[in-house]
């Protein structure tokens, strides 16, 4: 019995430096991809583990957003694309899940309490997810946002299972009315 276990092991190391060699020698001198832009990427759920060049990225870690002119790897994971490690970040990338605008409600806000919630469709957030957001233009103009010493609006932002959500609260003595704001948000992993 040891000497049939011994005979396989041979067979086995003699199969594996044979694979090595073959290794050895055949070394991918080119690596081509076909570039895509963020909005042509095929679908992520077709195509699990396949990795996409996109050349319209924002940044070399953008798999989702585009409009501009970086080039980033993006891996599918069967439900969203991440970019593969950018160049001189050591692998540490996030990954852009989601983003767009939302706009905030104009109505009345009575003082310490909130507005109903605005929520938007992220698709692929998760709760563990970072949503970011940040003003399309000047909000210190707009009623509810400008600097007082009265106290001002107060916006939390927080991810839910495929949403990024926006809370307008008010934190001053009196109600306040806002005037229109839209926020412009991302949501990373």
């Amino acid at each position: 019995m040891f000497k049939k276990h011994t005979k396989l092991f041979t067979v086995l190391v003699v199969i594996v430096s044979a694979l090595m060699l073959m290794a050895a020698s055949s070394v991918i001198t080119s690596l081509t991809f076909t570039p895509y832009t963020v909005g042509t990427l095929p679908a992520a759920a077709s195509n699990s583990g396949r990795t996409f060049l996109v050349t319209d990225g924002t940044s070399a870690a953008d798999c989702s957003s585009g409009s501009s002119s970086h080039a980033a790897l993006c891996r599918s994971n069967g439900s969203v694309y991440q970019a593969l490690g950018a160049p001189g970040t050591g692998g540490g990338t996030t990954n852009t899940i989601a983003s767009g605008t939302a706009t905030l409600g104009t109505s009345s806000i009575s003082s310490a309490t909130c507005a109903s919630v605005v929520t938007v469709t992220a698709t692929g957030a998760a709760t563990t997810d970072v949503v970011t957001a940040g003003f399309n233009g000047d909000p210190t103009a707009v009623t509810g946002y400008i600097p007082s010493t009265s106290g001002m609006l107060a916006i939390f932002v927080y991810p839910t299972s495929g949403h990024a959500n926006f809370k307008v609260c008010n934190n001053t003595s009196s109600s306040i009315t806002p005037g229109a704001i839209t926020l412009n948000w991302l949501d990373v992993r």
